[in-house]
């Protein structure tokens, strides 16, 4: 639902786009939270986040409603460390973080004094690379050992948190983050993903962010993944992964669960829907 405000919403949109915020809304548990799988937690964080930062970027009415609810209640929730985190029983982490800050930005919330701690939580995983990172050692290593020891990719950047981080306009690295982005683009206009057994959630992130506040022409980057996307459609509209091309179309994006370093991909798992080496 990210960008539906910019959808030409004509009655058939307007139908669909009423029918999944009802489904949302109704999806949520008594005390408001959405949730995902267990880690330590059911995901409330995660989930909350996500969901809230899409429906905040409809019009006013139910959607941007229950996306006010979820801001406040993301905003008087705290985990082990500072940030936010899967769950309230994890450390926080500049994915996650970010997509609280993209819910906060979306309802004008961003100058709240816990929108400004999240903003210096995501800019302290900015790496050498100019990437974001998931965690932090000194803040995280003491839970991540316990669940999937000496396992480096979570101290490293990657670009689908990277991207999702990019998108931050009060983000004080952001213009750091825009240069990698620029620069780790595919030669086909996608950009990877390690988190995402997808390249899809990356790539829309990325062009999003190096599109947003951009004077003049779209960005040529933006442009280039916006027909690598034109190219995924299939003839009956829909758009199937790679991972599952005989998926229903568009599966609902995912993020993939803490699970032990392995050699093999990693993959969607379908009775969860999180991925797994």
């Amino acid at each position: 639902m990210n960008g539906a405000q910019r959808l030409p919403l004509d009655e058939p949109v307007r139908q669909a786009l009423s029918a999944a915020t009802e489904f949302l809304r109704s999806a949520r548990d008594e005390n408001g939270w959405w949730n995902d799988y267990e880690v330590r937690g059911p995901g409330q964080f995660w989930a909350t986040a996500f969901v809230g930062a899409s429906l905040a970027e409809l019009p006013e009415g139910p959607a941007r409603a229950a996306a006010a609810g979820a801001w406040r209640l993301l905003r008087g929730s705290r985990g082990p460390t500072d940030g936010w985190g899967y769950c309230p029983k994890v450390p926080g982490d500049a994915d996650i973080t970010s997509w609280v800050l993209r819910l906060a930005e979306a309802l004008g919330e961003d100058d709240d004094p816990r929108a400004g701690e999240g903003y210096r939580f995501v800019a302290a995983h900015l790496q050498p690379d100019d990437g974001v990172s998931s965690y932090l050692p000194e803040t995280a290593q003491p839970f991540l050992e316990r669940v999937a020891p000496r396992w480096d990719a979570w101290y490293a950047s990657h670009p689908c948190v990277t991207a999702a981080a990019a998108g931050l306009r009060g983000l004080p690295v952001r213009a750091r983050l825009l240069d990698r982005l620029r620069r780790i683009q595919r030669p086909d206009g996608a950009w990877p993903a390690y988190w995402w057994p997808d390249r899809e959630y990356p790539t829309a992130l990325a062009a999003e962010a190096l599109t947003a506040g951009r004077p003049g022409p779209p960005s040529p980057y933006a442009r280039h993944a916006a027909r690598w996307a034109a190219r995924r459609i299939g003839p009956d509209g829909a758009v199937r992964t790679a991972q599952e091309p005989r998926a229903p179309p568009s599966p609902p994006p995912s993020r993939c669960a803490p699970s032990p370093p392995g050699p093999g991909p990693r993959r969607r798992t379908p009775d969860t829907g999180r991925c797994s080496t």
